[in-house]
């Protein structure tokens, strides 16, 4: 008994020792309460970053790009559970486009579906937690605030409720909060009520869907939804694949294309009574009617389209590369026109000093020879006189002037027309001048100018009014002919000198002159393109030919 009182004693002593250290405790940690709760958050978000990388590092994840504009484009996703459990996963690109923002999936039972549609808004919840997704780089999300989704059998036996029935409890929920932020997914659309008012109710809602702008995945069996998928806009198709030999799923998903159940190949794998499936073909081939047909036509037909599209995709690439092997063609060709007129003007210059030494030799023997030997020189020299007018009228010309010396008043050559003219005024890179009595434009660097010398008279060379030395004419009042004529000798000088454009004023009137000019262009390989002058040059009273 004694030692029983004492062991009772030392128990007491025991617990009021441990109240005593708790309360000790206790009155430490209400001393240091405000850095012992900020230290506990820390940890927390330390303890919950730990976790992520973790979980990030044994599903081997990235980080999607956001992309503001919409669409998903997740590549090779793979199930986190399924990839947690250490399971083989066939990963799948999951597609949704801005512009089709609803997609059809369907296929075989037990073909991947609904792991499909699960792993579309795993992915998307755990991206927009901060979590690095088992995917592959270049996949793509925008920020959806809003996530729903109907998955599997909801119907609630407590709510007394059927399948259908739960189905629009949660619709009816769903309906009023879509917008162009929300996702939604839906398991097995259409099932649970008639063959022919499930699938009528299921477009109904989808194209609710799309008038709001949502994102949509949802599953089916139903031949009319695909049909849909096919026929509306913003609504895609697509299929999880089959290996119709070995009878099982590949777990692929095949866009812009359909997939049937395949009930009867997966009933067989199952080692059903040989008599059931036997009556259950009787009954498909009577059961099978024109929508069927329809939906198989839709889908070769498309595949049709998409094979000549590829086709015309690389004939498009073809003709871009001979595009750019004319292109390059043309820019030699012209620098081969360039250089063959700088060498040709080269030799009239040579040809021209030549006669110009020649001439000379000539005046110092008419000072010494006799009067008959002066009249055969005289004719001579007027000759040669005449010959180099026609090249052009070099005589006049001093040594060492240059375009920028060029003033108003000034006397210059045109090269390009071998013209002489007085300069009225100065624009830049071109000048105006009078030649003949007619007012010319031309670009400063085919000009030369012009000093009088003492006993040479300037004579002006004629130039036809069709002739102009600058890429401009003026047609106004002509008869179509008439006009037709100067604007193709306007047209082989342009050739010849290389301009880029030329301009036809032809005023508006009836029209008429100005449709004959432009039906005189169309269809010339020289030809880029035709078009009227802005407002303020003209308008439609000007046409502008842009050159090759």
């Amino acid at each position: 008994v004694e030692f029983n009182n004492e062991l009772e004693i030392l128990r007491q002593q025991e617990e009021e020792e441990i109240e005593r250290i708790l309360r000790r405790l206790s009155l430490l940690v209400g001393e240091h309460a405000k850095a012992l709760g900020e230290d506990l958050q820390v940890q927390k978000k330390i303890d919950l970053l730990y976790g992520k990388a973790r979980l990030s590092i044994l599903l081997k994840g990235i980080k999607p790009e956001i992309n503001p504009k919409g669409g998903v484009r997740l590549l090779g996703a793979r199930h986190p559970l399924l990839e947690l459990r250490g399971k083989k996963v066939v990963p799948v690109d999951l597609l949704l486009e801005p512009t089709r923002k609803i997609l059809i999936l369907s296929g075989a039972n037990a073909g991947g579906k609904t792991v499909a549609l699960k792993t579309l808004g795993l992915l998307i919840l755990m991206a927009q937690s901060g979590l690095l997704i088992p995917v592959k780089e270049g996949s793509q999300i925008p920020i959806f605030k809003k996530v729903f989704a109907y998955i599997g059998d909801e119907q609630d036996l407590s709510q007394d409720l059927s399948t259908f029935s739960s189905f629009l409890n949660w619709l009816k929920g769903v309906l009023p909060e879509i917008d162009a932020e929300t996702l939604l997914l839906i398991d097995e659309m259409g099932s649970g009520t008639d063959q022919v008012e499930g699938p009528s109710f299921s477009m109904a809602i989808l194209d609710e869907i799309r008038r709001k702008g949502g994102y949509a995945l949802v599953t089916t069996h139903l031949d009319p939804l695909k049909a849909y998928g096919f026929v509306t806009p913003g609504v895609r198709n697509a299929s999880v694949g089959f290996d119709e030999e070995n009878l099982t799923p590949t777990y692929q998903i095949l866009y812009d294309t359909v997939g049937c159940s395949f009930t009867f190949f997966i009933a067989r794998k199952w080692d059903l009574p040989a008599k059931l499936l036997e009556d259950a073909e009787f009954y498909k081939k009577n059961l099978e009617g024109w929508g069927k047909g329809i939906l198989e036509e839709l889908s070769r037909l498309k595949e049709q389209f998409f094979l000549e599209l590829q086709h015309s995709k690389k004939l498009r690439e073809e003709l871009e590369k001979e595009k750019m092997n004319l292109k390059e063609l043309w820019g030699f060709l012209k620098a081969q026109r360039r250089e063959i007129l700088r060498r040709v003007e080269e030799r009239g210059r040579r040809l021209l000093f030549e006669l110009e030494e020649k001439i000379k030799e000539m005046r110092k023997e008419l000072e010494k020879a006799d009067k008959k030997k002066v009249f055969e020189l005289s004719q001579e020299l007027k000759k040669l006189k005449e010959k180099i007018t026609q090249l052009a009228p070099k005589e006049a010309l001093k040594k060492g002037d240059f375009p920028q010396d060029l003033k108003e008043g000034d006397w210059a050559l045109i090269k390009s027309l071998g013209a002489k003219g007085q300069v009225l005024k100065l624009n830049g890179e071109s000048a105006e001048l009078i030649v003949g009595g007619m007012r010319v434009k031309a670009f400063l660097e085919d000009l030369l100018p012009m000093k009088v010398e003492e006993g040479v008279k300037l004579e002006g060379v004629s130039i036809e009014a069709q002739t102009y030395g600058i890429p401009e004419i003026n047609v106004r009042g002509l008869r179509v002919e008439e006009a037709l004529k100067r604007v193709e000798k306007l047209l082989d000088e342009a050739l010849i000198r290389g301009w880029d454009h030329i301009e036809i004023i032809h005023g508006i009137g009836t029209g008429a002159l100005r449709r004959a000019i432009r039906d005189y262009f169309r269809g010339m390989p020289y030809v880029k393109a035709i078009k009227s002058a802005p407002r303020e040059k003209g308008g439609e009273g000007v046409t502008i030919v842009e050159l090759r």
